[in-house]
């Protein structure tokens, strides 16, 4: 059941639209689905900007509120729709944000280098004391957010929660990395699960749905 104020938030996924139901497509993560969240639709609109912002930071409150500390949230380089509005959530959080590189830019010690690739994708050091929330737009295989976990624990930092704004429900035999990542205590958390689009008919059932 979704709350009304969950459905208000996810007008705004409506209103660009965000979501795509598309032919059958092959995500960066390599599994195939329909349900093809483009959260940059909404970043680069100022009139659904805050809307992004405000399901992250429902998301963060909540953490807050169950007990969980943390002082920096890390934005992976390569998802575009969290990265476009980190400023504006950092700011309205008052914490520091970091941003982490998992691809190379090259072969040079400065870019594999994994201490190095980390002080060069960052607008803040990262320090041993630092406790991390993961900001991604989309929770798939988990293997994008592993990267950037394996990363950011390289620095002595830890990584306390993994927010995402849609969870696309993998099955388990897909989603390996995200068994690592609870395996290693991190929080997963999701503004909306698959099966929450699959109610409201912006998501096409596959064959582990039936």
């Amino acid at each position: 059941m979704i709350s009304e104020t969950k459905k208000k938030q996810f007008d705004g996924l409506i209103q660009r639209p965000a979501i795509a139901d598309k032919n059958a497509i092959v995500f960066t993560a390599g599994y195939m689905g329909y349900d093809f969240l483009d959260l940059s639709k909404l970043t680069v609109s100022p009139k659904t900007s805050p809307i992004v912002v405000d399901m992250y930071i429902d998301l963060l409150e909540g953490l807050k509120k169950d007990g969980f500390e943390f002082n920096k949230l890390a934005f992976i380089e390569r998802t575009l729709g969290p990265l476009m509005i980190s400023s504006e959530l950092s700011q309205r959080m008052n914490l520091e944000s970091i941003v982490v590189r998992t691809r190379n830019l090259c072969s040079c010690p400065m870019c594999t280098d994994p201490k190095l690739r980390i002080k060069c994708a960052t607008t803040s050091p990262l320090l041993g004391k630092d406790n991390i929330v993961v900001i991604s737009d989309v929770l798939t295989t988990g293997g994008t957010i592993l990267e950037a976990v394996e990363l950011i624990k390289k620095s002595g930092a830890r990584i306390v929660a993994v927010i995402t704004i849609l969870d696309r429900q993998v099955p388990k035999d897909k989603a390996l990395s995200i068994e690592q990542i609870k395996q290693e205590g991190i929080e997963l958390r999701s503004f909306i699960k698959r099966n929450e689009l699959l109610s409201l008919g912006f998501a096409r059932p596959l064959k582990h749905d039936l």
